[in-house]
């Protein structure tokens, strides 16, 4: 009699479980999952089977062969939780920008200040690394919101169940109103038991919605505006107060009267959020330098000879481009950031603006302010930076109408804040656009570049001289600080003296969060020995049942003949 064999998984090949995870571990399986979503391997936010396989598959070829997908699945999870969090706290926050220099959340002090007094648990990612963030962006950015808002803002354009359809205009559309309201009426006769999911409209029907043709000429540019331009940011201007900094004793604000914008960094008027956003939207600049764009059926071409008249600025002087440095005009990196180094913070690795002496980093603020003005990273001392500022010391002239034209284009293309908004009023008057029904926005206190500006910069004046507040323990009444001995002339002899405030230094911060940052890593990877041990634990049993069913199957059907 023969007995029937039977058939178990052959489990005796040794299989490593747990995997502790490296920083370059992750840097690898990161860019592998990039690769896959770019490739259309992940659906709406869940990797298909040959995704897996691949990413697994990449791993292993890179040296990394014990990975499997449980681990890549695990590790993926763990990742995007403290993603999800650090996500959710800076999305949307003016000021800070992750900076892949430092793997850190960059922003001025007093910007810091004031979201660790709202927030006090963002403490501990003033020094803590984020390391991936750009990537995991990428990954989860899109898809997060999506979870949280149901789609993310171009997609929010495509759904027919908003409330209001506006373009941040006092106008409300008629159109949108009356349609909501025979919807409004329709859909309370057809509820029914089971919800039904908004059905998509396409962009022609958003521009039919929107119904803002007193701007756009063609269907074709409202289209483009709703679907690209209507969420985008504005760089909210700065306008300096020069003649102060004439009479201050400073010095940078000669060096942009040599360059002749002593005019354009002053320039002060009313702006149009809603008419900027348009121009980009139609914005051209073409190759003889005439810069082109439309607004409420008006066509703008601005040549070189009009920018005197439009913004005092003169068409002439080295067109550099920003994105390919030249090579035979003798600068030197190294070279010109350490001209621009305090003193007491030679030989250090200086990476941003609090590092640089008063008249550079004044001159860094005009130049990332109004110059060339952008969302954020403010605190940050860019290579552009660094090369413009050495240019404008070498006093070599500079053709800023060029340079501001292709700066409007990098915004417009890269999907950043939209900048210039007082020099495109200034463009939309010189092309008599009519701006009178339109909804404007004033300049406040905050769009000033002025005496207030230097206290926040935390730059004073002591003696005549100006210097950093932190090379001054000790600071008169008269720069806006208390003064500690005046309190105490006032308390009554024989008062208890106070013990003296315990003001913790940079270097202890940074000790004591990157120790919080360490331990939280080990939790991290605690938890994700913790999930693996439980699946290894959960696929054993898986196993014994297979075989309790194999053996179980074999007993039903007795011995064979």
């Amino acid at each position: 009699m023969r007995k029937r064999k039977v058939q178990v998984s052959d489990n005796s090949q040794p299989v490593r479980e747990m995997l502790r995870w490296t920083d370059e571990m992750d840097n690898r399986v990161l860019n592998a999952m990039v690769e896959e979503a770019r490739a259309g391997n992940r659906i709406d936010g869940s990797w298909t089977p040959q995704a897996y396989t691949k990413i697994v598959q990449t791993l292993r070829d890179s040296g990394l062969t014990d990975v499997t997908k449980n681990h890549v699945k695990n590790r993926q999870k763990t990742m995007k939780d403290r993603w999800r969090e650090i996500h959710d706290l800076f999305n949307g926050l003016s000021g800070f920008a992750w900076s892949p220099v430092t793997k850190r959340f960059e922003a001025e002090d007093e910007v810091w200040d004031e979201l660790i007094k709202a927030k006090p648990s963002a403490a501990k990612w003033r020094a803590s690394q984020v390391r991936h963030y750009d990537l995991l962006e990428e990954l989860y950015g899109s898809n997060h919101a999506t979870e949280h808002m149901g789609c993310t803002p171009r997609q929010t354009h495509r759904t027919m169940d908003k409330e209001n359809v506006t373009i941040d205009s006092k106008e409300t559309l008629s159109s949108s109103k009356e349609k909501r309201g025979r919807d409004g009426k329709q859909k309370k006769r057809q509820k029914t038991s089971q919800p039904q999911s908004p059905e998509p409209v396409a962009s022609e029907d958003i521009a039919h919605i929107l119904d803002h043709s007193r701007y756009f000429s063609k269907q074709k540019q409202m289209t483009s505006y709703a679907d690209d331009f209507l969420l985008r940011d504005l760089v909210h201007p700065k306008i300096m107060d020069f003649d102060y900094f004439v009479t201050s004793g400073l010095q940078f604000q000669e060096l942009l009267s040599v360059q002749g914008l002593d005019a354009f960094v002053s320039l002060e008027d009313t702006y149009y959020p809603n008419l900027i956003k348009v121009f980009y939207a139609n914005l051209t600049i073409l190759d003889n330098g005439d810069l082109c764009s439309e607004v409420c059926k008006v066509k703008i071409r601005v040549k070189p000879r009009d920018w005197l008249a439009i913004a005092n600025l003169k068409y002439e002087g080295q067109k550099f481009q920003l994105s390919k440095l030249p090579d035979n005009i003798g600068f030197h990196r190294g070279q010109a950031l350490d001209a621009m180094v305090r003193p007491d913070l030679q030989g250090r690795n200086c990476k941003n603006t609090g590092s640089l002496t008063i008249e550079d980093r004044l001159l860094h603020y005009a130049f990332v302010h109004i110059l060339m003005p952008r969302g954020s990273n403010y605190a940050l001392v860019l290579m552009e930076d660094i090369f413009i500022l050495w240019a404008i010391k070498q006093r070599i002239q500079i053709n800023w109408p060029y340079l501001i034209c292709q700066h409007m284009k990098k915004c417009k293309v890269n999907g950043m804040p939209l900048p210039y908004g007082l020099l495109i009023t200034k463009i939309m008057e010189f092309h008599r656009i009519h701006l009178g029904a339109e909804n404007e926005s004033l300049p406040g206190w905050s769009n000033r570049f002025n005496q207030k500006s230097l206290k926040k910069l935390k730059v004073i004046q002591v003696d005549g001289v100006w210097q950093h507040s932190d090379q001054n323990m000790s600071m008169p009444m008269e720069h806006g600080e208390e003064d500690g001995d005046s309190e105490s002339a006032e308390k009554p002899q024989g008062s208890q003296p106070q013990a003296p405030q315990v003001t913790p230094d940079s270097d202890m911060l940074n000790q004591f969060f990157s120790s919080i940052q360490g331990l939280q890593d080990g939790l991290n990877r605690l938890t994700d020995i913790v999930r693996e041990e439980f699946q290894r634990v959960d696929k054993r049993f898986d196993d014994f049942d297979k075989r309790f069913e194999d053996l179980h199957n074999l007993y039903q059907q007795g011995p064979s003949q």
